[in-house]
């Protein structure tokens, strides 16, 4: 009697439909991951004369499934969601549903469970034109000696023309350029800098301005006092030479980098006695300073006796 073949090897055919169940189950549901990330959403207009002004949310929470080996590469993933509005739709309010169309995902068997918030509000409005004053950003100081007024800088061109949603561009008044760094500076300096726009405000005329830093050096005054009077040059013949006062307190004048340095060793206070005969004297004080510095006001008077010598 010959063997059905239903019968025939049923131990081997039992057995492969077990592993065929098991390998089936794993496929679809034990060789799967979930991930949970947080995934920027981005609202697109639906025409160039319309501008997406604000929405409820700029990130979407949402849950993936995908096979393990999916996982890796979706969590390193620039994984985005980009809306476009329909045509036709009106300035104001307007929502809409998250859709798993919505999605910019890596190529592969992965599904998206959960969507969170899975309806966001957004706000359409005009796109306007509007000519914006350019200010200067400036950081830092110059070197000591030296300052800026602000209302020096001349900047080329002064203004320019922005296109933005108007419930935005009619509460201002200006844009701002990069930082313009002033630290240790010196000299006035001209740089060409870039203007720095908000996501949804654009540039129409230009991008850049030409920007002029005026530096004006500082001047100050500083008093030394204490200052030993010297003699120099010799009298008519040798005499002896009193002076009243052999100290004396002098105000000079100049830039204030080099007078915030100065020490009174390095100035030289005299009276000029050469060809001088016997007598009585108030001769003017010099002072002998650095280059750029001077005395303020008029020179100190030194009284001079000049006698002969006393054996």
């Amino acid at each position: 009697m010959k063997t059905s073949w239903l019968t025939s090897n049923l131990g081997l055919k039992i057995v492969s439909l077990i592993l065929a169940v098991i390998v089936w189950f794993y496929a679809s549901g034990e060789g799967q991951d979930q991930i949970t990330l947080r995934v920027p959403l981005q609202v697109e207009s639906p025409k160039a004369e319309m501008a997406v002004v604000r929405g409820s949310n700029q990130t979407l929470r949402v849950v993936f499934q995908a096979p393990r080996n999916l996982i890796n590469i979706l969590s390193s993933f620039d994984v985005s969601a980009l809306h476009k509005i329909e045509p036709g739709v009106k300035a104001g309010e307007y929502s809409f549903k998250i859709s798993p169309e919505d999605f910019h995902l890596p190529p592969g068997d992965i599904r998206i469970l959960e969507i969170y918030p899975t309806v966001v509000n957004v706000r359409l409005d005009e796109v306007t034109l509007k000519k914006l004053k350019v200010k200067p950003v400036i950081q830092g100081e110059p070197a000591v000696g030296f300052s800026m007024n602000e209302s020096d800088i001349v900047i080329d061109p002064n203004t320019v023309m922005v296109q933005g949603p108007s419930v935005k561009l009619e509460k201002q008044e200006f844009i701002e350029t990069e930082p313009i760094d002033l630290v240790g500076r010196l000299r006035s300096f001209r740089r060409k800098v870039k203007l720095v726009f908000s996501s949804d405000i654009k540039p129409v005329s230009t991008e850049t301005v030409d920007v002029y830093i005026p530096l004006v050096e500082q001047f100050s005054s500083k008093t030394f006092e204490n200052i030993p009077v010297k003699v120099l040059g010799v009298p008519e013949k040798t005499l002896s030479i009193y002076l009243d006062p052999t100290k004396v307190t002098v105000n000079l004048k100049g830039p204030l980098r080099l007078l915030e340095g100065m020490k009174p060793e390095e100035l030289l206070a005299y009276v000029e006695v050469t060809g001088l005969k016997k007598g009585k004297y108030d001769l003017p004080l010099n002072v002998n300073s650095p280059s750029g510095i001077s005395l303020k006001g008029d020179s100190p008077v030194v009284h001079v006796i000049i006698e002969e010598v006393k054996r």
